[in-house]
């Protein structure tokens, strides 16, 4: 029975079923989740067929990339469509949330041990977390970003893996908080889409859907293999693996694909008929492997986020990290509001506030709101150079207007000129 769910203008179906916590994959042991451009469905790993073993789970229009946190029982996907990250509770059939708004994200990653939600952002070329409740975000990578596309994330080792098209295009990995950011590969690449993880082995694979390849690198980026190289019509988007099988989508064929992943076996269709098939993730166990929460039971006593580090810091593995538009206290660990800095900070004679705007949080963010934020983060000394800046910004606008109104602040101008928009 499907339950009928309205999200503003989107209506989506939801599979009505009840769920002990372990309904992903109790049963018949994993299942493959696919997102294509009408609905997310699975299909079981243990009986593959081509034609009728696809079970519907929410039907919404362009889900691409996706991924899950299977001990919570949620799903998370991206829709570059309606610039939206959500969720889906299977323990709560009727609840689609919102996790993130303004942005154009293809790709997304739950950190399972640590409980946030990696991200990349094509338009504002970053990558950003945020809780699993999209209740706070951090932009943590906006420098040299092409054109970022899918995002894996390691807990154990400490890093999370992205792949990017831009003029450039290459493989990076950072730490879960940012820090030790190194591209790992950036040869024969030119369209390089979906990436995943081996755990067993410790590899990323990857499909590159201009050269039409599949290959692999160990996390550092050394000792490649090339695992297949098409020799006809091959886009590929999404991958994933499961034991020594990788499964991958194909926009040219329609369909779900796997083969060995030492390149030992040709191809074969897992699925056909899709309609512009997109993200696809394994539901098992092994696929999110338990390992320590570096942060501990109390968030490692960071008032935001709590974000492990590859490298030891003050004899913790993690570093305490802000929302955006908040800073980071003298202790390294509480944040502060932007107009409480001045107060919170060790006294100091050279010190001066950063101007900051709140854009990201605004539901009404647009391009507009989005060149505001680009522009604002080089301004780093004086207010009065901020308040010029964004009046230029605001008769750009308005075609050249001059506002009437006297402006005092940031805040005030920004919100003067959404009235005057409206």
């Amino acid at each position: 029975m499907l339950n009928w769910v309205t999200f503003r203008d989107e209506i989506i179906s939801v599979v009505d079923k009840p769920c002990d916590g372990n309904c992903w994959f109790k049963g018949d042991g994993a299942k493959l989740l696919i997102s294509n451009i009408s609905n997310i469905g699975w299909i079981s790993i243990m009986n593959e067929t081509k034609t009728n073993n696809f079970e519907l789970v929410i039907e919404t229009d362009h889900a691409v990339l996706l991924d899950y946190d299977m001990r919570d029982n949620k799903l998370y996907w991206t829709n570059p469509l309606r610039d939206q990250i959500l969720s889906f509770d299977f323990n709560d059939t009727k609840n689609i949330m919102v996790i993130a708004e303004n942005i154009d994200s293809i790709g997304i990653a739950v950190d399972w041990i640590h409980k946030h939600l990696y991200w990349t952002d094509q338009d504002l070329r970053q990558i950003a977390v945020s809780t699993l409740d999209g209740q706070m975000r951090r932009t943590l990578i906006t420098k040299d970003v092409g054109k970022p596309r899918a995002i894996v994330v390691e807990p154990n080792s400490g890093y999370i893996y992205w792949t990017d098209w831009g003029k450039n295009p290459r493989i990076e990995k950072c730490g879960l908080d940012g820090t030790m950011r190194e591209i790992i590969v950036q040869n024969d690449m030119e369209w390089p889409n979906g990436i995943t993880v081996d755990f067993d082995e410790e590899r990323l694979y990857w499909v590159e859907a201009r050269l039409d390849y599949i290959a692999s690198v160990d996390y550092d980026g050394g000792n490649r293999r090339t695992v297949y190289q098409s020799s006809s019509n091959f886009h590929p988007l999404g991958i994933t693996m499961f034991g020594d099988t990788i499964y991958w989508t194909d926009w040219i064929t329609d369909s779900v694909n796997k083969m060995n992943k030492y390149g030992s076996s040709e191809p074969v269709a897992v699925f056909s008929n899709l309609r512009e098939p997109m993200g696809v993730q394994i539901i098992h166990e092994s696929r999110q492997p338990l390992s320590k929460n570096k942060c501990g039971t109390d968030n490692g006593g960071c008032s935001d986020f709590c974000l492990p580090s590859p490298i030891t810091n003050n004899g913790r593995q993690y570093s305490c990290v802000c929302r955006d538009n908040f800073t980071l206290s003298y202790d390294e660990m509480s944040c502060v509001a932007p107009e409480a800095i001045e107060t919170s900070r060790k006294p100091s004679t050279t010190a001066r506030r950063t101007p900051t705007v709140t854009i990201a949080e605004s539901k009404r963010t647009g391009s507009f709101e989005k060149e505001v934020l680009l522009k604002l983060k080089t301004v780093k000394e004086n207010q009065k150079e901020s308040l010029i800046l964004l009046r230029e910004l605001i008769n750009e606008q308005d075609g050249g207007k001059v506002l009437d109104k006297t402006i005092t602040n940031k805040t005030d101008l920004l919100t003067a000129n959404n009235q005057d928009r409206n």
